[in-house]
């Protein structure tokens, strides 16, 4: 495949080694849906078999902003840019008008279970940020993203720091998890907007 041919060159400095990165890259790679690019669905499997609990059984073929913003990072630690910035583009084209992403959706960005997870309004903004660090926003892409990004930012300030789900728990409250995602990706968008 050309993509790992890409990845793997001779003489390409690597940030990340290990027995099974072939095979990762190459789960994320394939996770990604060719009709909506930068959508990558959470994984292909039913986690609980048939026990079916809050999403009907239907496992996690869904995006969840939280896992994709981390597969971006995988990308990022390949050394595969665009396929960063083409989640970051999914992300800012499915970003709802208050500057929140659904809990997860559909790959058309049709939202599905509908909490609000701060966390996933968080990281985003530190996904820009790790790009924006990168250099790889130019000044087309940031006149684009930084409508996104003050919009997800405001949505932080209004509505935060507590959450109506907490990452894994799915209990209101405060979570060490999510404040803390949440003060860094202020902390990140301030240092963006400077």
């Amino acid at each position: 495949d050309a993509w790992q041919d890409r990845l793997w060159e001779k003489g390409k400095k690597r940030t990340v080694r290990g027995k099974y990165l072939k095979e990762s890259a190459a789960a994320l790679c394939i996770s990604e849906s060719r009709r909506y690019p930068g959508g990558i669905i959470a994984s292909l499997s039913i986690p609980w078999g048939e026990t079916r609990g809050i999403n009907e059984g239907m496992g996690y073929h869904l995006v969840w902003p939280r896992d994709l913003v981390e597969s971006a990072w995988g990308f990022l630690a390949l050394g595969a840019k665009n396929d960063a910035l083409r989640i970051l583009n999914y992300l800012i084209a499915t970003q709802d008008t208050e500057g929140k992403w659904s809990q997860n959706m559909w790959l058309d960005g049709q939202p599905s279970l509908t909490g609000l997870q701060l966390d996933q309004v968080a990281l985003p903004i530190l996904l820009l940020d790790s790009c924006h660090q990168r250099r790889m926003i130019d000044k087309e892409r940031w006149e684009r993203y930084c409508p996104g990004l003050r919009r997800a930012v405001d949505f932080i300030l209004q509505r935060g720091p507590m959450t109506q789900q907490d990452r894994w728990e799915q209990q209101a409250g405060l979570s060490t998890f999510t404040l803390a995602t949440e003060v860094a990706a202020l902390v990140a968008a301030g240092e963006m907007f400077d």
